[in-house]
């Protein structure tokens, strides 16, 4: 279904998520770096304060400027765009699997769980979203 633009729902809704995510993760990560209270709700209970700290280049690298990248080329429906969606969205998978495993092991935090487990359905969805609409255009279009 096509928006005002002309532009299909599905894809905007996609590219509209995936600029949010990158922009959260940015802000969220000067937040924790800015402050040491703020991390200590997200840090794991018995491990030193520090720990946290250590998602911050992997998680700005991939999830927020991956994030970046994905939306930028899904706007334009560049050909690899579905490829890094597909590692960005694998990368928050693997992140949300850790916070699990540390969870089970009785090192978890619960905030940081569901904060994952939220960012990974988002993304899942806003994945299925940018596939319905690929899939969509090359029906209407006849291409392979």
């Amino acid at each position: 279904m096509p928006t005002a633009k002309g532009k299909p729902a599905a894809r905007t809704a996609a590219v509209a998520f995936l600029w949010l995510q990158a922009g959260l993760i940015g802000g969220w990560w000067v937040w924790l770096w800015l402050s040491p209270d703020a991390r200590a709700w997200f840090a794991f209970p018995d491990w030193p304060g520090g720990v946290a700290l250590a998602f911050f280049v992997p998680d700005l690298a991939v999830l927020g400027l991956g994030a970046a990248v994905v939306a930028f080329g899904v706007q334009r429906e560049t050909r690899w765009a579905m490829y890094a969606f597909g590692a960005v969205l694998g990368s928050a998978i693997y992140a949300t699997l850790f916070c699990v495993g540390a969870a089970v092991l009785g090192h978890g935090n619960t905030l940081s769980l569901a904060l994952m487990l939220l960012l990974c359905v988002a993304d899942c969805a806003a994945f299925a979203l940018a596939r319905h609409h690929r899939v969509a255009r090359k029906r209407a279009t006849g291409a392979a």
